[in-house]
């Protein structure tokens, strides 16, 4: 578990979002696609609080 905590955090220091989302829109293959989308879901899950899960359910 404390490595995907590591990798979260990673993202987030690594990438703002709207790199993450620009990137993600200039990918050439599928498999770009899914790397940029995996790491927009990790910015995005790293940035949850506990408030966030708790209106999504």
């Amino acid at each position: 578990m404390i490595g995907r905590e590591m990798k979260k955090n990673y993202v987030m220091a690594q990438y703002d979002l709207g790199e993450l989302q620009d990137n993600r829109g200039s990918a050439k293959t599928k498999k770009e696609l899914m790397k940029w989308q995996h790491l927009i879901d990790e910015w995005f899950s790293s940035n949850e609080t506990l408030e966030d899960r708790e209106k999504r359910g």
